[in-house]
C-alpha cells in the first residue's frame, strides 16, 4: 500500500492559536510541493473515497424504508407494531442527532480515517442483523446501535474534504458531494424498492454494500491526513454558534419539503400519489441542480449572503405552497424552497470550514447535524398540533415562510454584526 501520509500540508498561523478564523497556506515558493499535490488537487481515490462514503448515511433510510409495510404485516400481532416499525427508520435518524456532536469530538481525537473504518465495519455488519432476527424488538435494539455507527459516519465526510482539499477546489467537493447525496438517495430508494419485492429481511443484506467505501477509503485516504496534531482545547468562534442556529432552521424545510407537500395537495382536492411523488422528485432534483451551481454562484456572491438568499428563497417557497390551489402553484413553490435548501448546505458548510479551526473539524460538524437533525425533528410535532388545533396545512406553510424571512433578516443582521460585512473579504481570504 502506498503511504500518502504528507499528502497534506497544514500550516498553523497566529489568528488560529488565538482562536480566530481558520486559514491555510501554500508554501511561500507559490507552488504546491509535491507533498501538498494531494491536499490541492486531491487524487482520484481520494474524491473516489469521499463520494462513496457520502452514500451510506442516506443508505441507512434508503434501502429499508419501502419495506416497512411488509415488516409491519408480519409483525402485526406485536403489541405497538404500527409505533415501533417505523422506529426502524427514524430511530437512526435520531441517533445521528443525539451522537454527532461526540462522534464528531472523537474524530477529531483520534482522525477521521480510523473513525471512518471502524464505523463503516460495525455499519456492514450491524446493518445486516436484522436478517437474521425473529424478534422486533431485537431489531429494534439493533436500529439503536446502527444509528450510533451512522452517526459517526454522517460527522466523517466534511473533515474529510477539508483535510484532503484546499479552498478552491474545497468549493467544488463540497457542492459535488451534496449533489451526488441527493442523486444516489433517488437511487438508494430504488435499491430498496427492488430489495423489498423478496420480503422485507432482503433489504437488509443491501447493507453490504459498504464494504466498497471500506475499501477506498483503507487504501485510498492518507493515514495522517485527517490528524491534526495541534491541542484540541480552545473555544469555537462565535461564527460557528450563528451557523448551528441556522442549520436549525434549515432542518425544518427538510419535511416542509418532501414529506408535508403530499399532505398540502391531498388538503386542496388533488389525490394522485403518482402526482405527489413526482412533484417530489422535480424538487430534489432542483436541490441538487443548485447545490452543483454553488461554485459558479460563490464567485459573485459572498457565503453569507447565499445564507440570505437561501432562507428568502424558502420563505417565497412557503408563501406560495400557503396559497397554492392547484398542482402548477405547488410545483412552483416546491421548486423555490428546494433552490434555497441545495444552496444553503455548501454555502453554511463552506463558512463553517473556514471560521472553524482545523482541530476541531469533527466537533463542529457534529453540532451542524445535530442542529440540523433537531430541526428536522421540530416540523413534525409542529404540524400535527396545528391540525389537531384545527389548522391546516397550509396555515404551517404560512408559519414556515414567516419564519424563514424572519431567519433572513436576522442572517443579514449577523452576515454585519458577527461574520463581517457582506462584501465577502473573508470568503475571498478562505478561497486563496
Amino acid at each position: 500500500m502506498i503511504d500518502l501520509a504528507d499528502s497534506s500540508v497544514r500550516i498553523a498561523t497566529p489568528d488560529m492559536a488565538a482562536g480566530g478564523v481558520a486559514s491555510e497556506k501554500e508554501p511561500p515558493s507559490g507552488k504546491a510541493s509535491p507533498a501538498a499535490a494531494g491536499a490541492v488537487g486531491g487524487s482520484l481515490g481520494l474524491i473516489l473515497a469521499v463520494f462513496a462514503e457520502s452514500m451510506l448515511s442516506p443508505a441507512g433510510m434508503h434501502f429499508v424504508a419501502p419495506s416497512l409495510p411488509l415488516m409491519q404485516a408480519e409483525f402485526a400481532g406485536v403489541a405497538q407494531a404500527d409505533i415501533l416499525v417505523p422506529m426502524v427508520v427514524t430511530l437512526p435518524g435520531l441517533m445521528i442527532a443525539l451522537c454527532a456532536p461526540f462522534m464528531g469530538a472523537l474524530g477529531d481525537r483520534i482522525g477521521v480515517r480510523p473513525l471512518l473504518l471502524w464505523s463503516m465495519v460495525a455499519y456492514m455488519i450491524i446493518g445486516t442483523l436484522p436478517y437474521w432476527l425473529e424478534s422486533l424488538y431485537a431489531i429494534i435494539g439493533v436500529r439503536f446501535l446502527f444509528g450510533i455507527a451512522e452517526s459517526a459516519l454522517a460527522v466523517c465526510g466534511t473533515p474529510l474534504i477539508a483535510a484532503g482539499f484546499l479552498a478552491g477546489r474545497r468549493r467544488a467537493m463540497i457542492s459535488g458531494r451534496v449533489a451526488f447525496i441527493g442523486l444516489s438517495s433517488m437511487l438508494l430508494a430504488m435499491c430498496g424498492g427492488w430489495a423489498a419485492q423478496y420480503g422485507w429481511r432482503t433489504a437488509y443484506l443491501l447493507y453490504l454494500f459498504a464494504a466498497l467505501p471500506l475499501l477506498l477509503v483503507l487504501f485510498f485516504v492518507p493515514r495522517s491526513l485527517t490528524i491534526v496534531a495541534s491541542s484540541s482545547a480552545g473555544k469555537q468562534p462565535r461564527q460557528l454558534w450563528a451557523i448551528y442556529g441556522l442549520n436549525f432552521v434549515y432542518g425544518t424545510g427538510i419535511a416542509a419539503l418532501f414529506v408535508y407537500s403530499a399532505f398540502l395537495l391531498k388538503e386542496i382536492g388533488i389525490h394522485t400519489p403518482k402526482l405527489a411523488g413526482t412533484l417530489s422528485g422535480v424538487a430534489a432534483f432542483t436541490t441538487v441542480a443548485a447545490s452543483l451551481l454553488f461554485p459558479l454562484i460563490s464567485r459573485r456572491m459572498s457565503g453569507r449572503a447565499l445564507m440570505i438568499l437561501s432562507f428568502l428563497l424558502m420563505g417565497t417557497g412557503c408563501a406560495t405552497l400557503s396559497g397554492a390551489g392547484e398542482a402548477m402553484t405547488v410545483g412552483a413553490g416546491l421548486v423555490l424552497t428546494a433552490l434555497g435548501m441545495g444552496l444553503f448546505i455548501p454555502a453554511s458548510t463552506d463558512m463553517l470550514l473556514h471560521y472553524c479551526l482545523p482541530q476541531h473539524r469533527g466537533r463542529a460538524t457534529g453540532i451542524a447535524m445535530m442542529a440540523l437533525y433537531l430541526g428536522n425533528f421540530v416540523v413534525p410535532f409542529s404540524m400535527t398540533a396545528l391540525t389537531r388545533s384545527g389548522s391546516s396545512i397550509s396555515q404551517g406553510y404560512v408559519l414556515l415562510s414567516v419564519a424563514y424571512v424572519v431567519t433572513a433578516l436576522v442572517a443579514l443582521w449577523l452576515a454585519k454584526s458577527v461574520f463581517g460585512n457582506l462584501g465577502g473579504s473573508a470568503d475571498r481570504a478562505a478561497a486563496h
